[in-house]
């Protein structure tokens, strides 16, 4: 093998390695319960709480019921880190969707912040329900900026929807 696919292969390696002792970041929803009703339209909030790390990126997934909810939009989070979430829109209609978006300001995050807002549609009748799960994509997560490696990343709940 020859330095440089050594040296690629080396950086691949790392970035796809978990930070060694790394404090734990925490991706979470504002909430753990929603009650919309039918044909109603509710928003989600995901933060990131990423302790002395600074994310440079994220890439994660939702999976949720399509019978019971869509999503109608993926927009940033009220607090100006990242740019807007890529993500393709053919999915909200298919119960799993995946969003990345990479940081757009200079410098170091909050510890605490809205990194998106998730606008969903309520298909489902009165009683049904569907969990909303967020989780990081295959090779996704967090990407921390200190040495550019995913970062242990806790992602404890779901939020539960009950159409009323």
């Amino acid at each position: 093998m020859n330095t440089i696919n050594w040296i690629v292969a080396t950086a691949v390696l790392m970035t796809l390695s978990p930070v060694a002792g790394a404090a734990d970041a925490r991706v979470f929803f504002h909430t753990s319960s929603v009650t919309p009703q039918h044909d109603e339209t509710f928003e989600l909030h995901v933060f990131v709480n990423d302790g002395d790390f600074d994310v440079l990126s994220y890439a994660l997934r939702l999976t949720y019921d399509p019978a019971v909810i869509e999503i109608v939009e993926i927009s940033a989070g009220k607090d100006p880190v990242y740019g807007t979430p890529l993500s393709n829109t053919k999915s909200f209609t298919k119960g799993q969707t995946d969003f990345t978006a990479n940081k757009a300001i200079t410098g170091a995050t909050p510890e605490s912040y809205q990194i998106a807002r998730v606008v969903f549609h309520v298909v489902g009748e009165s009683g049904t329900k569907s969990p909303v799960r967020i989780a990081a994509i295959p090779q996704g997560g967090l990407v921390a900026g200190k040495r550019f490696n995913f970062i242990d990343t806790e992602m404890p709940f779901g939020v539960k929807v009950s159409v009323e």
